[in-house]
């Protein structure tokens, strides 16, 4: 299975997931709304195949760790 494609905004919303930032804060630090997080989040979890958002910040940590994405933190 080919790993899935995070565009650029996701990896910037992944990061300040990582970092446990509410979408109200990720939408302020990046000047978009909350619910334009609330659907990069919802694409995330569904890319990632992840039920919640605990698990897409453990999946996070994981493309982190194993460098598939060059995450800051």
């Amino acid at each position: 299975m080919a790993a899935p494609h995070i565009t650029p905004r996701e990896l910037q919303v992944l990061a300040l997931v990582l970092r446990g930032e509410s979408n109200k804060a990720i939408a302020n630090n990046l000047g978009v709304s909350e619910q334009a997080i609330k659907e990069h989040v919802s694409r995330l979890m569904h890319k990632l195949n992840v039920p919640n958002r605990a698990a897409l910040a453990e999946a996070g940590s994981r493309i982190e760790l194993t460098g598939g994405t060059g995450l800051p933190r």
